[in-house]
């Protein structure tokens, strides 16, 4: 069995697949087991905490990131094969783990005396505290790279030397007493509220997402879509659409969907005739919406539902009808491309029968209609995830093809766990950042700072925070990018008079939206090497497609019925007009509706549609008359043919 094939069996099954299959031995074998051991027992702690509830936060966070960072430095890297024939790789994995997990063991012996001290550190509590510090920025260089570290790096230099920094971001400095007491002693540091998130339901859910790829969710979605849009026009994009969507929600995670959804829809839609370029683009998009689509978004909108301190459930209301409209444009952007090419739907015998898939695996869809039904009944997400996990466990062994074995359960307790390290080691980095903030008050300093350099200009605010997003997102993930400039641009975004929830998602959205934007577009990377296209050419394809991704969030700040926040009859109203008018965009962007558009029909589509999206009645009114005046060549040729049908 070649590397490639062993890389496959690693992601699909992780090591205990690789343990099954035997193709571990000897001092590899025993040093994987061991990996698997503390990979699993993550899994079961996150789990049985989610039972029986939380220890106290300066205990219970310490360790949730401590074991996370051991495995971070044990877990192997690239295939088992290179791993085997470099022990010294292992050496260096051994010795920083052996030390992370001397900090936890510190925390944990020393726990009520910790607490007793507060934010004022003795002795050895400097020596594990530098200590920590030092390894977390390792680890989280070794899983994202240097961007995240370094940014962290720069907030621990303002924190000792504020005296530096120009007008109203100076200040005399903080020592090392109280830098250290303060992010690695109290509950608002690094372990504050981005590890609390993290601890209390951000690892089970994506616990979740894997116990239900394990159960055959992947597959399930992918007929299910199938069956819904597979024999329609561009079939297949829409199937990855709706499938890259389902998947995305339960996983959270964009770079995975597209890995794991994209290595079933892309080669499909290449097959029925999409270019390499745009089936990346497709699932790039597809995979991206994920994040922004409720019930579970990302985990950056967990830590929004912490900062901002109200429930979870909140956040999917108000973010639901942006996310929708995401994919509406993606899906009519697909539609009219695939009729402007002239792309076959798939054949009959490809598309499976809605009726066999329901009947085979309709079952999965219950423990998603429960977490849905426990969020709005208002129950915690902690409680919610668990039980929906048990319900789906119990629910697979009813069928054959879904039942949990022990080496699938276990297996999905190990790469759930290995699926959250990324996001684990970027929050806690994070938290670095945060609690920087929160000791140093710069984010009250920032404000003035904005303010005074923009002069009051919203715009220009806006605009500041729309490039800082994108340039951060270029070698951060979302989590980071969220809570650097959630804690710095979004306040003064408020201070500004805009709504609190609508500032945050302004940032959540920019964002994500560094995962479609080129040079540095990491989801369309991963859809690339799929599609064998450039990744370039993915990535500009993929901001053309996703194109309302980056209009959303400019209407939503303005106009709060988008978020379900106003009165009901305007709210419906403007819901409807947004939905026509992303239609209109769509149709005018691709110059195409029944027919090809002329340029200047295009033109009034593309107008007509911005004008349904903008705020007041007489901008709507001018915007329909524009939609109509680009479809009316179109709707006059269509009546001779409907006649002819009538007459014979």
């Amino acid at each position: 069995m070649d590397n490639i094939q062993i890389a496959n069996i690693k992601q699909e099954l992780g090591l205990i697949g690789l343990l099954f299959n035997k193709l571990l031995k000897g001092r590899v074998a025993i040093y994987c087991i061991i990996v698997i051991i503390i990979a699993v027992f993550i899994g079961l702690f996150h789990l049985y905490m989610g039972f029986f509830g939380l220890m106290s936060a300066l205990l219970v966070r310490p360790i949730h990131v401590v074991l996370f960072l051991a495995l971070i430095f044990l877990y192997p890297r690239g295939s088992i094969g290179g791993f085997k024939a470099d022990y010294k790789v292992a050496f260096k994995n051994i010795i920083p783990a052996i030390a992370i997990l001397s900090v936890g063991i510190y925390y944990v012996i020393n726990h009520y005396e910790l607490m007793l001290r507060g934010q004022s550190p003795v002795g050895w509590d400097y020596f594990f505290g530098i200590l920590f510090i030092v390894l977390l920025l390792e680890a989280t260089r070794r899983v994202v790279g240097f961007a995240v570290p370094a940014i962290a790096i720069f907030f621990l230099f303002y924190a000792f030397e504020g005296r530096l920094f120009p007008g109203a971001l100076a200040h005399a400095g903080f020592s090392l007493h109280r830098v250290i007491g303060f992010l690695f002693l109290s509950a608002e540091g690094i372990f504050g509220v981005i590890v609390s998130a993290m601890v209390s339901y951000i690892v089970l859910f994506v616990l979740f997402g894997t116990f239900l790829e394990k159960t055959g969710g992947s597959k399930f979605f992918m007929d299910f879509s199938n069956s819904i849009s597979g024999r329609t026009t561009g079939g297949p994009g829409k199937t990855a659409v709706i499938s890259s969507g389902l998947m995305g929600m339960v996983s959270g995670s964009a770079v995975a969907n597209a890995a794991t959804t994209g290595a079933f829809t892309i080669p499909t839609m290449k097959r029925m005739g999409f270019s390499p370029v745009f089936a990346g683009a497709v699932e790039t998009v597809a995979s991206s919406g994920g994040q922004i689509m409720p019930p579970i978004m990302g985990a950056a909108a967990f830590i929004m539902a912490e900062i901002l301190g109200i429930p979870y459930i909140k956040i999917c209301i108000h973010a639901l009808v942006p996310a929708i409209l995401y994919y509406v444009v993606a899906f009519a952007i697909i539609h009219f491309e695939s009729k402007k090419r002239g792309l076959l739907p798939l054949p009959k015998d490809q598309v499976p029968k809605m009726r066999q898939v329901l009947l085979s695996r309709g079952f999965l869809f219950i423990p998603l209609f429960l977490l849905i039904y426990l969020l709005v009944r208002g129950y915690s997400p902690m409680f919610t995830v668990v039980y929906t996990i048990s319900l789906l466990v119990v629910m697979s062994m009813f069928k054959k093809e879904t039942r949990l074995s022990f080496q699938k359960f276990l297996s999905a307790l190990e790469i759930g766990s290995r699926n959250a390290m990324t996001i684990i080691a970027v929050g806690a980095c994070a938290g670095i950042i945060a609690g920087t903030i929160n000791l140093t008050g710069l984010s009250a300093s920032m404000s003035s700072f904005l303010i005074a350099v923009s002069g009051g200009n919203l715009y220009i605010v806006l605009f500041l925070t729309m490039i800082a997003a994108l340039i951060l997102g270029m070698g951060m993930p979302t989590v980071a990018v969220y809570v650097i400039l959630g804690t710095l641009m979004a306040p003064t975004l408020t201070d500004l008079g805009l709504p609190e929830m609508a500032s945050h998602l302004f940032v959540f959205y920019f964002g994500i939206a560094s995962g479609l934007t080129p040079p540095v577009c990491t989801v369309a990377f991963t859809a690339s090497a799929i599609s064998g296209a450039s990744p370039m050419r993915t990535g500009f394809a993929s901001t053309k497609l996703g194109i309302a991704i980056f209009i959303l969030p400019w209407l939503f700040i303005f106009n709060k019925n988008l978020l379900l926040m106003g009165k009901l009859l305007p709210t419906f109203v403007t819901v409807v007009a947004a939905f026509i008018g992303c239609l209109s965009i769509a149709a005018g962007m691709q110059g195409w509706f029944k027919t090809k558009l002329a340029f200047i029909e295009s033109g009034a589509m593309l107008a007509g549609g911005i004008l349904l999206l903008i705020p007041g009645f007489l901008t709507k009114f001018i915007g329909i008359i524009l939609i109509i005046l680009g479809l009316i060549r179109q709707i006059i040729t269509v009546k001779p043919f409907l006649n002819s049908r009538s007459q014979n």
